[in-house]
């Protein structure tokens, strides 16, 4: 069974409109939220065997402060520059190449790609995903190739607010 963890960068920073949008970091809360989530997979048990990511910063911090919390080392970290700008359907062909040796991947991007490609493997649910949330998906198949549309089932979805919104509703 492959497992992905679909993960949305934490909150990042627009204060200085000179920065090029892929050399945008993370602002207070994204630096707080990343490591909480690192956290909750953690309380979870849930051990990425590999980090892919988009290669702007605020993805990329995320991505090592997520690390950090499971101490999964930083340095074994991928980079996939084509994740920064995909489509469903380009990110749907990475996940198809990942290594079929490895069975839980996190895969950090940005929206609404992320969104879209969560409701896709989904089929009828997804939720819009915030800022740093994670949608744990899981495939009844032992190949990458074999992902498609309508073939994820829903482990869970996890957000920084979560836990208010539960208390609020």
């Amino acid at each position: 069974m492959k497992h992905i963890l679909l993960t949305r960068h934490a909150k990042s920073d627009w204060h200085n409109p000179d920065l090029e949008d892929i050399d945008r970091p993370l602002n207070k809360r994204g630096l707080r939220d990343a490591p909480m989530m690192g956290q909750r997979l953690q309380k979870r048990k849930v051990q990425p065997e590999s980090i892919i990511t988009s290669p702007a910063v605020r993805a990329m911090t995320t991505a090592v402060l997520l690390a950090k919390e499971l101490a999964y080392p930083s340095d074994k970290i991928l980079s996939n520059d084509k994740i920064y700008s995909a489509t469903t359907e380009q990110l749907i062909d990475i996940i198809r190449n990942f290594d079929n040796s490895k069975d839980w991947i996190m895969l950090i991007g940005h929206n609404p790609c992320m969104s879209q490609l969560a409701s896709v493997l989904l089929g009828d649910f997804a939720q819009d995903m915030p800022t740093c949330s994670i949608y744990a998906l899981e495939f009844k198949v032992d190949d990458w190739q074999a992902i498609g549309p309508h073939a994820a089932g829903l482990v869970f979805f996890d957000y920084p607010k979560a836990d208010e919104d539960k208390v609020a509703s």
